[in-house]
């Protein structure tokens, strides 16, 4: 009789045997569906990363006087922009008031004679002779203001806008990708302001 029960037990065995083999695949595979998973969120990460656009800032200026500064402030306000002030370099147009040119040496006699009656004199290379300067000047209006007086002095000065590269505060107009800040350039340059397109 005992030996006629040794099936059941062994059927018995069996069934455990598969139910643990079963299980074990079922491990399995809730494992590779767990794994399979992670890729998916590593290519959504990298595609974002991809469509990312840099930004480029529109910057208006220099400006080297506060006046200046609070002028083009308002101004952009008026157009529709909110600024941030930095500092930064660029060109900046400057009106000289030119005394004359002449041969160096002989620019050399000049210079010392318009000193007795005038303060600020400079000279700078213009091709093979130099230029006497008696004032540069941010504001045209005070420019035109000292020219006047000079004149009364019995100096006689003519005005000359130039470009001159100087370091002063500037401000961050727009922010935005490379056509949006180009167009905004664009509008604020045509308003009469000096504008420069940097990628950040």
């Amino acid at each position: 009789v005992a030996e006629k029960e040794k099936p059941a037990v062994v059927a018995t065995e069996k069934k455990a045997s598969v139910a643990v083999v079963e299980k074990k695949a079922v491990a399995e595979v809730v494992t590779v569906k767990k794994e399979q998973k992670a890729p998916a969120v590593v290519v959504k990460e990298e595609v974002k990363a991809a469509t990312k656009k840099p930004a480029y800032p529109v910057l208006v200026g220099p400006y080297v006087s506060k006046s200046a500064l609070g002028k083009a402030t308002q101004q952009l306000r008026d157009l529709g922009y909110e600024t941030e002030v930095i500092k930064g370099r660029g060109k900046v147009g400057m009106t000289r008031l030119l005394e004359g040119i002449y041969p160096l040496d002989e620019a050399k006699l000049r210079l010392k004679e318009v000193k007795n009656s005038v303060g600020d004199v400079f000279m700078l290379p213009t091709g093979e002779k130099m230029a006497i300067y008696v004032g540069s000047f941010v504001d045209v209006a005070k420019a035109e203001a000292y020219a006047d007086k000079l004149a009364q002095q019995g100096v006689k000065v003519t005005p000359i806008t130039t470009d001159v590269e100087l370091s002063g505060k500037m401000l961050i107009a727009a922010l935005g990708d490379q056509q949006t800040v180009q167009a905004a350039a664009e509008k604020l340059t045509a308003a009469g302001l000096s504008t420069q397109v940097i990628k950040k």
